[in-house]
């Protein structure tokens, strides 16, 4: 799918003048995985995102289809959110909408996952599994794209690198249905970073996550992750794709 014409959604997600980022992956919703433990962590990750230019923030929390059911999770999920909108300080925080991070598993397109997309998008965040690639996975995501018409959105599509051969990525790269998210710290490692810049070459679309789970071991790092990129021809071509990729999906 080319990063040009991607448009997965019913309402555009929208970015402030002010701010040049949307954080497609965030676990900032409080207490509902091994995310922000509490309401005040929660705003403070907010805060701290805003401060790195980010003006919105998609929450994902963890979702595993055989551990809990969907009801529950949503309203969990609900809850948490409800909290969050409640926060201290809440109107100078970003914006936010509702996602989750969905666990690949097998039989996962038999269940109706679309509650879980990413608020007035097709957009769904999908995490595969932390092992080496097998067919069954690229099924499953076919399954979902043509019976749910989702647009899979693989999380940090780079992190697979440990486990995936260049067979097994291009096996994923040939369903051309798909959207890539990377997460902005590994932009700052160089492996990773040769493996982005070669699927933007490629011209696949490629959207931004922080993936933070917390304020210590995995804060926010946009502004980190952008500073370091700006000072390279390659790192600045990247960022400039970053962005085209998320004004696609704005349609």
């Amino acid at each position: 799918m080319d990063s040009t014409s991607i448009n997965p959604m019913t309402t555009p997600i929208k970015t402030e003048a002010g701010g040049l980022w949307t954080d497609f992956h965030s676990h900032c919703l409080p207490g509902m995985d091994d995310g922000a433990g509490n309401l005040e962590t929660a705003a403070a990750m907010l805060r701290l995102l805003g401060e790195q230019r980010v003006d919105r923030v998609v929450l994902t929390s963890h979702y595993y289809p055989h551990r809990e059911p969907l009801p529950r999770f949503l309203e969990r999920r609900e809850e948490a959110f409800r909290q969050l909108e409640q926060a201290p300080g809440r109107d100078s925080l970003p914006q936010t909408c509702l996602g989750a991070e969905v666990r690949l598993v097998r039989g996962i397109g038999e269940q109706d996952l679309r509650p879980l997309c990413i608020q007035g998008t097709r957009l769904l965040l999908l995490e595969l599994p932390m092992a080496g690639y097998r067919p069954w996975m690229l099924e499953e995501l076919q399954n979902l794209t043509y019976s749910l018409d989702i647009v899979p959105l693989l999380a940090h599509i780079e992190r697979y690198l440990a486990w995936y051969t260049k067979a097994d990525y291009e096996a994923l790269l040939s369903f051309d249905e798909l959207v890539f998210q990377c997460n902005m710290p590994s932009l700052m490692e160089r492996k990773s970073f040769r493996f982005l810049y070669g699927l933007m070459e490629a011209g696949y679309p490629l959207v931004p996550g922080s993936d933070a789970h917390n304020l210590d071991s995995r804060p926010p790092r946009f502004g980190e992750a952008s500073a370091a990129l700006e000072r390279s021809r390659k790192g600045r071509a990247l960022l400039a794709h970053l962005r085209e990729s998320t004004r696609a999906l704005q349609g």
